[in-house]
């Protein structure tokens, strides 16, 4: 299975960004940056393309009504542009009568003026640069846009979600004898993705030795040294690096290991973390979109041909009489799973369970999904018991056995997103020892 099918690389939101059971008071007032919201913000400007992704992933996209031009993502394609996010159009930005606007950087002086004439509220958000920081970003992001109690809980369980993913992702990762190295450049000069930022820290999910680890001294001498055997670059860089003597002999170029990601999408911190993330590791592990390898048993041309060197059973009857009859040569025969037989382990798509990107399933949850997934693994001869929509050690027990006989990494008995998306496919492999 493909890992883009196995991650579903087009990700869509999970969770839902309000609670009916919340009153307005419950939620509101919220304070942030100095600024206190008494309800919901509904007219949202972001010139920070980081902060629409978030906001995106959170499930807030229908409060935002207008954008800067760097704000790409698909589900705000139809929004008002007001210009380059350091330099917006103030007026444009006037026209959607926006309750707040998420700026990247301080705006210039002109723009700042206008939009505090007018009381408009602008909050610059600081990038996250660790796990622990993103689910901040993620709280309190959330907190503004959809309330203190509902709001914070959405944006908390969201990070949570994307920092699962990535671990998810890490472990699918084949083990390599050699420390794979890698780097992301912005440019030829030196600029770099360095370990202290979210986005080199994304190199290290790969299981990639980032070789430009910090900008401490001359950084492209740092990459001709270690000669990383992978580069990723913004775009238009590429051929900027095969063109430049001092990267021209280093395996990434020689081999053309050199891939293209636009630097805002790296640097972005909503879904696009995923997307990047799983990008990288497609590249450097290609195994991994490879066709599932076949078993090692022989395959039914091989087995046919040597079947084919001992007497047919036409021609056994005819030379031996005496020899066992047809009838009782087939059933000799038949107490032996044929190849045919052993080959052909056909199993069915499941689609009772809709599966979203960052769902996956733990020792002690229940629900409906659970009782889904149970009736799956009991379809598949892993779960001996009846459903119970309870995640329990029985189930746990049969996910463990899934596992191992699926050849996946690290079988510990919860199901990650990956696997559930192979559990309910038509290439997962029952369990045999129940035939």
């Amino acid at each position: 299975m493909k890992l883009r099918t196995m991650i579903a690389l087009l990700l869509c939101v999970m969770m839902t960004a309000g609670c009916s059971q919340m009153t307005i008071s419950d939620e509101y007032p919220v304070t942030i940056a100095g600024y206190t919201f008494e309800t919901s913000p509904q007219s949202i400007v972001c010139l920070d393309d980081s902060v629409a992704d978030i906001l995106i992933a959170c499930g807030f996209s229908e409060q935002i009504k207008a954008r800067s031009q760097e704000c790409t993502q698909e589900e705000i394609a139809d929004v008002k542009q007001v210009g380059k996010k350091n330099a917006p159009d103030a007026d444009k930005i006037l026209s959607v009568k926006p309750d707040i606007v998420f700026a990247e950087k301080e705006l210039a002086d002109n723009v700042r003026k206008k939009l505090a004439d007018k009381d408009i509220k602008v909050i610059t958000m600081v990038r996250a640069k660790n796990n622990q920081e993103l689910s901040v970003l993620y709280e309190s992001l959330a907190t503004v846009a959809g309330g203190k109690k509902s709001g914070k809980t959405t944006g908390a369980e969201k990070a949570e979600s994307i920092i699962l993913t990535m671990g998810d992702l890490q472990r699918i990762i084949p083990e390599q004898k050699i420390l794979i190295t890698a780097c992301y450049l912005y440019d030829t000069k030196g600029n770099a993705a360095y370990d202290d930022s979210f986005a080199g820290k994304l190199l290290s999910y790969a299981n990639a030795d980032n070789v430009c680890k910090n900008d401490d001294g001359d950084v492209i001498q740092k990459i001709t040294l270690s000669n990383p055997q992978y580069i990723f670059c913004d775009t238009g860089v590429k051929d900027q690096l095969k063109a430049e003597g001092a990267f021209k002999n280093l395996n990434a170029v020689k081999n053309d290991r050199i891939y293209e990601i636009d630097k805002s999408l790296f640097e972005r911190q909503g879904n696009s973390i995923t997307e990047v993330l799983s990008f990288m590791i497609e590249t450097m592990y290609p195994e991994l979109n490879e066709p599932k390898q076949e078993s090692s048993e022989p395959s039914v041309e091989e087995s046919s041909e040597e079947e084919s060197s001992e007497p047919s059973v036409e021609e056994s009857s005819e030379e031996e009489s005496s020899e066992p009859s047809v009838e009782e040569s087939s059933e000799e025969e038949s107490s032996e799973p044929s190849v045919e037989e052993s080959s052909e382990i056909i199993v069915e798509a499941d689609d009772s369970l809709t599966i979203t990107p960052y769902m996956n399933y733990r020792l002690g949850e229940e629900g409906d999904n659970v009782t889904i997934i149970q009736n799956r693994l009991k379809t598949l001869g892993y779960l001996k018991e009846e459903p119970t929509g309870i995640y329990d050690e029985k189930t746990a027990e049969a996910v463990m056995a899934y596992e191992e006989t699926n050849r996946l990494e690290n079988p510990d008995g919860n199901l990650s997103n990956p696997e559930l998306y192979l559990l309910f496919s038509n290439e997962v492999l029952p369990n045999e020892a129940s035939r």
